[in-house]
This record gives C-alpha cells, structure tokens and sequence, in this order.
C-alpha cells in the first residue's frame, strides 16, 4: 500500500492518503458529540467514543511524524555515522 524509502517520503505519502491533523480531530469532535447525544445506543456510543480517541491519536501521530521527518532531515542518514570499533 505505501512504498517510500525515506521519512519525507512516508510524509507525503501520508499527506496524500489521509485526513490532516485538523481533519481529524474535526471528525473526532464529531463523534465525541453524536456518541452524547439522546437516544444513541450504549453499544453504538462506546463504539463512536473510541473512534474519537483513535482519531485524536491519529492526529497527534500525524503531528509527530511531521516533525520527525523534519528534523531528521537535518541529521545524517542511517549508515552514514561513524562505524562503531568492536570492543576487545
């Protein structure tokens, strides 16, 4: 489903294929809310409520990976550090 080799392009490949943070936490509003509402059954609301969650985390998941890439954009590479000396 996603190939990328790097973070950046895990990033985009994110951007292009799921909600953005705000989107997220929007819908996870929205279902926090319906799950409150009047007349919903309790099995619905349960269910409704941990979608709300799981989107919340999602977003600051998203949020995270976002920095990440960022950050490690301005880092070396994996295999480009130094080769640590094997203990005698």
């Amino acid at each position: 489903m996603f190939s990328c080799d790097t973070s950046a392009g895990m990033v985009a490949t994110v951007h292009r294929n799921l909600p953005p943070p705000e989107e997220c936490r929007a819908l996870a509003r929205a279902f926090r809310s319906k799950a409150t509402e009047p007349g919903v059954p309790a099995r619905t609301a349960t269910i409704m409520s941990s979608i709300s969650r799981s989107l919340s985390g999602l977003a600051s998941q998203l949020e995270l990976l976002v920095e990440t890439a960022a950050s490690e954009r301005s880092m070396p590479a994996r295999g480009a550090e130094t080769q640590r000396q094997p203990l005698r």
